[in-house]
Parts: C-alpha cells; sequence; structure tokens
C-alpha cells in the first residue's frame, strides 16, 4: 500500500485479535508494568504498543479509526452446538486490584475497560454488538465505508471480504508483507496450498477443509491443494461436476456433502447491524495525563497521539517523566 496516498483510508481493528496477541505476549513477560495505583498493566502496554506500531505502518492520514469488540457466538453455535467449543481458556483481562476513577461516572476495573476508555478519548469509534460475532461486524461495517478500507486482523477469514476496496492488514507478517490484497490472497495461498485460492474462493475452501481454531470439521484427509482448486465453484454440487476429482476424493466430498454445506454457513460472513459504544467523551488531554502519570509509560511513544491526528502540535518523541 502507498503510504503517499492516504485520503478517504478507514481503518478497522479486530480488538479481539490484539487483546489474544496481548494476553500470550503479557504471559511471557517475566517484568511487569505497574501504574501509580498498583495495578498490573503490562497487557495494556502490549496493546497500545501494538496499536501504535500499526497505525504508523499503514500511515497516519486516514478518515476513521475504529475498534470493533466481540460478542455472542449464538448465530453460529444454534447451527453447530460444537462451533468454538474447543476454546476451552478463558483469556484473562487484566482486572485491578486498585479501580480507578475517570470521572463521575466511569470507573475502571481492567485493562480492557481502560482500552477502551482511552480510545474513546482519543476519538476513535467503538463497535459492539453483543448478539454477533466481531467478524460480522467488521465486514458490516467494511460494506457501509466508502473509500478504501484496511481491515487489521491476523484472521484469515478476512480474506473472503478482500476486494479492490478492501485490504486485510496481517500484524503477524513480516514487515513489507503484511498488505494483503487480492493479488497478495492469491500469490500467498498458491504458495501455502500448491494452488490458488480467490478471495471469493475461501468459503468454499474452509468449507471443505475445516477450521481447527473454531471447531469446524472438514472433509476428511481431503488434501489443501485439492479443496484449493475446489474452491473455483460456488457450490458443492459443482465441485462434484465441474471440478478433476479422483474417483476416492469424489467419494469422500460426496459422503460429507451434508456437512460441508453446513460449513458454509458457518463460515461465510454476515451482514448485522453496527452499534456504536461510547464509554467517554473524547477528552485527548486526559488520555495524555492518564498514560503518562496514571499508567506510568516514560517510555511511550507519542507517536501513538500523533498518528490518531488528535494532537498536530505533538511531535514524533518519547516522553520522559
Amino acid at each position: 500500500m502507498d503510504k503517499r496516498n492516504k485520503k478517504d483510508i478507514h481503518i478497522i481493528i479486530d480488538t479481539s485479535n490484539i487483546i489474544y496477541r496481548s494476553y500470550f505476549a503479557c504471559e511471557k513477560q517475566a517484568r511487569r508494568n505497574i501504574d501509580k495505583y498498583g495495578n498490573d498493566v503490562t497487557m495494556l502496554h502490549f496493546m497500545l504498543n501494538m496499536i501504535s506500531c500499526y497505525i504508523y505502518d499503514i500511515g497516519s492520514s486516514y478518515s476513521s479509526l475504529s475498534f470493533v469488540f466481540d460478542g455472542s457466538t449464538k448465530r453460529r453455535s444454534d447451527k453447530y452446538s460444537e462451533y468454538k467449543s474447543n476454546r476451552v481458556k478463558k483469556y484473562e483481562i487484566g482486572e485491578y486490584t486498585n479501580p480507578v476513577t475517570i470521572n463521575d461516572t466511569v470507573t475502571v476495573k481492567d485493562n480492557i475497560t481502560m482500552f477502551k476508555v482511552l480510545m474513546c478519548m482519543c476519538g476513535a469509534d467503538l463497535y459492539y454488538n453483543e448478539n454477533e460475532e466481531s467478524d460480522d461486524v467488521i465486514y458490516s461495517l467494511a460494506k457501509k465505508k466508502s473509500g478504501t478500507v484496511v481491515v487489521v486482523s491476523d484472521d484469515q477469514d478476512f480474506f473472503q471480504m478482500v476486494t479492490k476496496n478492501v485490504v486485510l492488514y496481517r500484524p503477524s507478517m513480516k514487515v513489507g508483507e503484511r498488505f494483503f490484497d487480492r493479488e497478495k490472497v492469491i500469490s500467498f495461498t498458491k504458495e501455502k496450498y500448491g494452488e490458488p485460492v480467490k478471495p471469493e474462493g475461501t468459503v468454499m475452501f474452509k468449507a471443505l477443509t475445516g477450521d481447527k481454531s473454531d471447531n469446524i470439521h472438514g472433509v476428511y484427509l481431503l488434501k489443501k491443494k485439492v479443496a484449493a482448486e475446489a474452491s473455483n465453484f460456488k457450490t458443492i454440487d459443482e465441485v462434484l461436476i465441474g471440478c478433476e476429482l479422483t474417483t476416492n476424493e469424489k467419494s469422500k466430498i460426496n459422503e460429507a456433502k451434508d456437512v460441508v454445506c453446513s460449513n458454509i454457513d458457518l463460515v461465510k460472513l454476515y451482514e448485522v447491524d453496527t452499534p456504536t459504544i461510547q464509554v467517554v467523551e473524547k477528552d485527548t488531554s486526559a488520555a495524555k495525563a492518564i498514560i503518562r502519570l496514571c499508567l506510568k509509560m516514560e517510555h511511550l511513544d507519542l507517536t501513538l497521539f500523533k498518528l490518531i491526528d488528535m494532537d498536530k502540535s505533538i511531535e514524533i518523541e518519547y516522553y520522559k517523566e
């Protein structure tokens, strides 16, 4: 992506992905970050620094910055009771031993809430639909935006929504290889599976192969290269008729036909409502005070503030108490 051409760019961040990455990074961190109230804010430090790095990499001139939080899996778990049932570990949200009072109506009791407060103060938009997963909210929000949308997530489910106007930014990839447009999705999947999977073929591919992270089972022992070839077809019947399959492969797919059809409903993204949440009013001075004084982030890169475009007078520098 050309950083010099950033007009009408909308950044949508999969916050659950940020929380997931921060949680495990925090678990491995021996040195803890403690705020002035005695709370462990190590996880929050990781989240804020990640956001700063991502925005810097994407580019600072954009129209909107949105954070989407995860809701219920009910839509899919009603169709398949084992959906995500393998995710037995519940990630801690970093509860505070000493809650922090922000104003007369807001008291922060954990790192995730503090992150919401800070992002609201920075002027970002927060979205949460308690009845829907964040993936569907992100998909629906992107469809409402004009211009270019950059979705920040490592979740390959988002390959299906990549178009000429929607780009996926994958933080876990090497610098310079994080932007996935249509051509990048095709080349990446070809290198990985031996055959390319186009964005519009993502749903069929994942329906055939399954998704271990979501506890979705695909066609037993079907090679991913075969599934990639089959992803060029829209329905399972078209796959069985039009795809070059061995007798054994055709038999496997035919036997799992009902499962694949069910998987399609689990894998595809849906248009849903995109309600916003407003934890506090925008207050950039308060946000800076919290980060500098309460969180004691002596070495926080203040490009976070400059990149969020809330105070053009701030130079790129490190705050030192």
